[in-house]
């Protein structure tokens, strides 16, 4: 059974640019917020539109990457922090049921095939 209290544990946010991202995660580790579990980016493909330098590009995933760390050893020998970066391919943006398309992103072992869904 789920507790009804990890629901306000979640928080979602949309940066609007690559620049915002960047930000966001540079400066995580000053919100007063609880320690995520988690950091979950769906739709890299949008932030890498932007056509960043390659030097963004690798600044993005080593922040990242540092920041789930820094996470990790906040949260101690109690759990760590959890890393998913998606982006969408262009297969799955052509497709005719993009939401199938991403449900078999996050669920491979799923069998989706329209019906019923």
């Amino acid at each position: 059974q789920l507790d009804s209290s990890c629901h306000c544990k979640v928080r979602f946010q949309y940066p609007s640019s690559i620049q915002e991202l960047l930000q966001l995660l540079a400066s995580a580790h000053e919100a007063p917020a609880p320690t995520p579990s988690l950091l979950l980016l769906d739709g890299l493909e949008e932030y890498l539109a932007e056509d960043p330098s390659a030097q963004e590009a690798t600044y993005l995933a080593a922040l990242f990457l540092d920041t789930a760390a820094f996470f990790s050893h906040r949260l101690g020998a109690n759990g760590s922090c959890g890393l998913v970066v998606a982006l969408e391919t262009q297969k799955e943006a052509e497709a005719d049921a993009p939401h199938l398309a991403l449900l078999k992103r996050y669920f491979p072992w799923a069998r989706c095939d329209g019906t019923g869904l």
